[in-house]
Order: C-alpha cells, then sequence, then structure tokens
C-alpha cells in the first residue's frame, strides 16, 4: 500500500483538532468532523504530542500492598530458577499446580456446563 500525502492540513483544521482533543472527543468524532481519516487525525496529533504531556487527567494514587504479600513475592522471585523456566515462563517455586496439589492446598474447579446441540 503506498504512502500518499493526502491533502495538506490547515490551520483551522489544526486548530480545531487541538480543540476537540483537548475537550477529550473520541478520535473517530473529529475524524469525521474534519473529514480525514482516523489513521490521518492519529498521525497530526502524534506531530503535537507536546501539546498534551502531563495533561491525560487527575494521577490517581497508588493501591496499598500488603507488605507481607511482597515479602512473599520478593522471596519466591530470588529462589533460583534454570534457564528453561525463565524462558518458558514456568511457575515461580511452590507456586504451581502440582506444588499447591502436594502441599493439601487443592483449589475448587468451577462447574462446567454441559450443552449439547441438536442437529436437526
Amino acid at each position: 500500500m503506498s504512502r500518499g500525502k493526502g491533502r495538506p492540513w490547515t490551520k483551522q483544521e489544526t486548530d480545531t483538532l487541538i480543540r476537540l482533543k483537548k475537550e477529550r472527543t473520541p478520535i473517530y468524532v473529529i475524524a469525521a468532523r474534519l473529514n480525514r481519516t482516523i489513521g490521518a487525525v492519529e498521525t497530526h496529533l502524534y506531530n503535537y504530542s507536546s501539546l498534551f504531556a502531563g495533561r491525560c487527567g487527575p494521577v490517581q494514587p497508588a493501591p496499598s500492598v500488603d507488605p507481607a504479600a511482597l515479602a512473599e513475592l520478593e522471596r519466591a522471585r530470588s529462589a533460583p530458577q534454570s534457564l528453561t523456566a525463565m524462558f518458558f515462563g514456568d511457575p515461580l517455586p511452590g507456586r504451581s499446580a502440582l506444588d499447591n496439589r502436594l502441599a493439601g492446598n487443592r483449589i475448587e474447579k468451577s462447574k462446567t456446563v454441559a450443552v449439547s446441540f441438536d442437529a436437526r
């Protein structure tokens, strides 16, 4: 697919684009109003991304985390792991289904519902 230039942006279109974006108007609405493609609007916005730095809304406080859970996670992560386990993403030591079964922490499987379809 060729990457054509399209028609150039006018100052009025750019000002409208920036105003609508600051009003948090969805991209597809902006594209429809300006009679542009969504890709053209996103690309033009990318060129003006410095205008929107830090304006994503109020910063939410971080959730509190149980210190005991963090300590357990750090202990499990510091346990040695083989190269194969690291590459394939094997569970941390003590976290696999087999480890839970051997420890007696059997997790109940959720009930499944069998659905049959009649071939009529």
